[in-house]
């Protein structure tokens, strides 16, 4: 099934999986089984498509209504799916990454790009953590050196100064764990709902939530400035609802 290509003719069997979005060119009783691409656990009759041009050619000619697509069965085969009982016989049309499993696993495999605002909150994250991280180093040392500094002074050393050095380092990790900021993405995602909400005030529907910083300037106290703060303004709303 590997090697097969665009027009190849493949005959049908039952339980075997479509390799490729295919055409059905002729059977008897096909179901499909499309629960892995749709999630409908319900199967699909297929006809032909020549019995499909046929079924439609007969139900224009009785009704000039709008055929619904419900009431007419699918020729189309999709890639993925499985045969659930029929005989027949069915023609490659795409292959690849064109197909229907195809275009699924490239959005799978596609890497997120990553948003302004991440990049700013990695930013201030890492400045945070190196802050905390010499604060710790600082605390320790500081506290070393004044228990070096007085055990000299008093003349004297014990074994229990082994376990107190050992807190000290114990309270420079401790340091360094509360820097970490852990309430930051929270308060950063409530500070952008809050924007959501006022967008969606003005008729501006959100989609991305990421997007809402963006929107946001100040207001220079130049006319012409104003204007140009007030096009790029509408031009990053317009990017928000997309």
């Amino acid at each position: 099934m590997d090697d097969l290509v665009v027009g190849d003719i493949v005959q049908i069997e039952t339980g075997k999986t479509i390799p490729g979005d295919a055409i059905l060119l002729e059977g008897k009783d096909i179901e499909m089984d499309e629960s892995a691409m749709t999630g409908e656990s319900d199967k699909l009759k297929k006809m032909s498509y020549a019995e499909c041009l046929d079924k439609l050619a007969a139900i224009r000619a009785k009704s000039k209504e709008v055929i619904k697509p419900s009431s007419l069965a699918s020729p189309v085969l999709l890639s993925g799916t499985k045969v659930f009982k029929g005989t027949g016989k069915y023609m490659i049309i795409v292959v690849g990454s064109l197909s229907f499993v195809g275009k699924i696993k490239d959005t799978l495999e596609e890497e997120t790009a990553e948003t302004p605002l991440q990049g700013k909150l990695e930013a201030v994250a890492s400045d945070i953590g190196r802050i905390g991280l010499y604060a710790a180093v600082l605390t320790v040392l500081a506290m070393l050196i004044s228990f070096f500094v007085t055990r000299i002074r008093d003349g004297g050393w014990e074994w229990a100064d082994i376990s107190l050095c050992f807190s000290y380092i114990v309270l420079g990790i401790t340091v360094l764990v509360v820097a970490i900021p852990e309430g930051l993405p929270l308060a950063v995602t409530i500070s952008l709902a809050y924007s959501v909400m006022r967008m969606y005030e003005e008729k501006n529907f959100v989609k991305t939530l990421h997007v809402c910083f963006r929107v946001t300037p100040n207001r220079p106290a130049r006319p012409w400035a104003r204007r140009t703060t007030f096009a790029r303004t509408r031009r990053a709303r317009s990017l928000a609802t997309r």
